[in-house]
Order: C-alpha cells, then structure tokens, then sequence
C-alpha cells in the first residue's frame, strides 16, 4: 500500500499529470473500503423503489430494518417483499412505520404474507392511523409483535452504530399528518 501511494506521488511529482494522481488515491480508497470485516460497513441503507411511497432497508449490525413498507398496488419493478428478496434479506427484525398515510404501509399486507418474516412493528401515535391499518394487522397471516414508540428514543448497536428517534410529543396541536412523522437517524 505505501509503496503504491508512493509510486503514484512520485510519478505525479515527475509528470505533472493530473491522471497519476489517480493510483496513489484509489489505492487508498481501496484499502479503505477492505478495512471492514467481510466487506461489511457498520450500516448500509438503501431506498427501495415504492413508487411514490417510501420503502428504506436499514442493515446494522445484528439488525434488519424497514422504515416505511410504500405505496400500495406498485408499479412494475416496486413490489417491496420482490426487492427485499433480491437483495437477499431473510427477514425484518423492525417495521418502522412513520405516520399513518396510506403511501408509507400500503405494501403492510403482502409483506406480512410471512414470505419474509418481521418481528416487531413500531409505530407512533397510533390515533393517527386509520382503521384500515389496524384491519390489515388482524387478517395477516403473521402476527409480529406491535411496538408503540415515543421520542427520545436512541440506541447504540454493535458496531458504534447509533439509532436516535425523532418524533412530536402527542398532543401537539396544528400539526398536519405528516408533520407528526417518525424520523429515525442513524449515525
């Protein structure tokens, strides 16, 4: 590694050339990105195409998580368990579900199909989801455990990884639906 990082600089030094710079940089930045242990980073997000909902598979450290499960009837190529699939995920330890429009659970029944399975949904203020939320929690075929959270919540995972949970205090008047959202911020 140093003697590629000091070849490069050597031949930038002779040539003057922006593209030698090339090799010493890449180089770091390929040794940097094996520094992790079987290539894994200490959290990996990826949003999912959900049409015009919202679908965001968060991989930490001994933990899967989806935050919001889309828009319902997608499109070609958005079905969520599909992408889920295709990525290799085996199953959602969370289901975060930020408020209750219909574009942020609409995929909720396939998903709990038990093709893939997922353990504990979270959701806040729970007044706020409409009945048909509640109608598809009862006829799915899995039963995942139904968490109800509330701001400040925060914890650390392996890896140094953070979670922190941002969310209105309930009871706060003049908010629109989405104003009363979960937002969940990974550091």
């Amino acid at each position: 590694l140093a003697g590629t990082v000091a070849a490069g600089a050597l031949l930038w030094l002779v040539r003057r050339s922006p593209r030698w710079i090339v090799v010493p940089v890449g180089t770091v930045l390929i040794a940097a990105s094996c520094a992790w242990p079987a290539g894994r980073l200490p959290a990996c997000v990826t949003f999912l195409d959900a049409g015009q909902g919202d679908a965001i598979l968060i991989e930490v450290p001994g933990a899967t998580w989806l935050f919001d499960a889309g828009a319902p009837h997608p499109g070609p190529g958005q079905a969520i368990v599909a992408q889920l699939q295709h990525r290799g995920v085996l199953r959602i330890d969370r289901l975060w579900v930020s408020h209750g429009d219909l574009d942020h659970w609409g995929q909720l029944a396939e998903l709990l199909e038990g093709v893939i399975p997922v353990d504990t949904i979270a959701v806040a203020s729970p007044g706020q989801f409409p009945d048909r939320f509640w109608d598809t929690l009862r006829r799915a075929p899995q039963r995942p455990h139904l968490m109800h959270v509330e701001a400040p919540w925060q914890r650390v995972l392996d890896g140094g990884v953070s979670a922190h949970l941002h969310h209105p205090r309930v009871g706060v008047a003049g908010l629109a639906r989405n104003d009363r959202s979960l937002v969940l911020e990974i550091r």
